[in-house]
């Protein structure tokens, strides 16, 4: 699992799995550009899901991602992207070295419906980690007034000026 940076600038990877013998590649994936990944990128915030049975055939537009992905060692992969509210945050992947791979229809089915539960969990945390933060910002905001007066000033049932200042008068 690969999640962006707030500004989807990098891209790093939070949970991994690897067979015996397979490169782990967590360590050497913290901050990646994610413009390394262009014709990647533009897939995933599409929404579409990315099969690359050999990365060598990769076409001519995908080249930089294509250098990337030989770099790391990939043959084939698999990329699903992981969104909240249709709002890319992330990817499921499945890299696979040594050995070209195709993932049936069916698997790809059911991979497609894991990368959409994972979307919702993962989405749903990073949503009440985001909510915690903005609740603390505003006990942190609001601990700090004492007094406060704010009022509002209709003419004909519709808001004309506000007034607002620190509670021992309107200075």
């Amino acid at each position: 699992v690969d999640l962006f940076d707030a500004a989807r600038t990098s891209v790093e990877i939070t949970h991994e799995w690897a067979a015996p013998g397979v490169t782990v590649r967590g360590a050497t994936h913290r901050g990646t550009p994610l413009y390394r990944w262009p014709w990647a990128m533009a897939r995933l915030l599409a929404g579409e899901q990315i099969c690359v049975h050999s990365v060598v055939d990769l076409p001519p537009e995908a080249q930089d991602d294509a250098q990337f992905w030989r770099d790391d060692g990939a043959r084939s992969l698999l990329l699903l992207p992981l969104a909240s509210v249709h709002r890319l945050f992330g990817v499921f992947g499945i890299v696979v070295e040594g050995l070209e791979r195709f993932w049936p229809g069916e698997d790809m089915r059911l991979l497609g419906l894991l990368g959409e539960v994972l979307g919702g969990v993962l989405g749903h945390d990073r949503t009440n980690t985001e909510l915690q933060r903005s609740e603390e910002r505003y006990r942190r905001i609001t601990g700090e007034i004492t007094d406060y007066i704010y009022s509002v000033q209709l003419q004909n049932g519709h808001w004309s000026e506000t007034i607002h200042g620190p509670g021992d008068g309107l200075g």
